[in-house]
């Protein structure tokens, strides 16, 4: 019952690594091992940027996987390609904030240890629109649509190790309420879209701004809106 450390769950995470690497590749020689998605803490001794260099210290002591039937000091062993889940809900990711900054140096942590130009996946990213701080749904929407279309570029210029951003989620889960215990539960509104149980599945401001970044400010929007019956173009 008592909780790991953040050293034991690194080894615990060494360990999984290895071993899925190992499958994944005997399965498919060809196939791509990604790391698991790590949280993004902005807490330099307790968050991502520790917790990375416990995952190479791990691997260069020789002594994982810890099964002690095989070593390897060799992180491509382990993974080809580092991911976390760098949530951002201050929306500033301008060069030199602290999005910005915790980015660069959680990958510093693989650069010093060999990995540089090793891609990074953003497996899980997005903003919520439920109601917090006194803001309606409607407010959120318009600033979390100006907030991903930001960060796309911001990462775009200034990350040029991030590969994949991979945006959570594609629909609102109005259901999180009673499934959290609470009503106003942030996992309600990471949707690019409404909910679906809700009627007509109509494209958020995130999913819209998205959609315009991707395809251009002019771009036809029916596709997003063909499931929208009260739309018009």
């Amino acid at each position: 019952g008592a909780a790991y450390t953040l050293k034991e769950k690194a080894q615990i995470t060494t360990d999984l690594m290895y071993y899925a690497s190992r499958g994944i590749k005997r399965a498919n020689p060809d196939a791509v091992a990604v790391m698991p998605g790590l949280v993004f803490s902005n807490n330099v001794s307790s968050g991502i940027v520790a917790f990375l260099n416990h995952i190479y210290t791990n691997i260069k002591s020789g002594d994982f996987p810890s099964t002690g039937i095989e070593s390897s000091t060799d992180p491509n062993d382990y993974f080809d390609v580092l991911n976390w889940h760098p949530y951002n809900f201050s929306g500033d990711s301008s060069e030199g904030s602290s999005f910005d900054k915790l980015n660069k140096m959680a990958y510093k942590v693989a650069q010093d240890n060999g990995d540089d130009g090793k891609k990074v996946f953003f497996t899980e990213y997005g903003y919520t629109t439920t109601q917090q701080s006194g803001l309606s749904r409607e407010q959120l929407e318009e600033r979390q649509g100006d907030y991903i279309a930001q960060d796309m570029q911001n990462i775009w210029n200034n990350l040029p190790f991030v590969e994949t951003v991979i945006i959570f989620r594609l629909f609102d889960w109005e259901q999180a309420g009673a499934a959290t215990g609470n009503p106003n539960s942030i996992e309600i509104g990471f949707g690019l879209f409404t909910s679906p149980n809700n009627g007509d599945i109509r494209p958020k401001e995130i999913g819209i701004k998205l959609f315009k970044q991707i395809n251009g400010q002019d771009a036809d929007l029916s596709p997003i809106y063909q499931y929208d019956t009260t739309w018009q173009a």
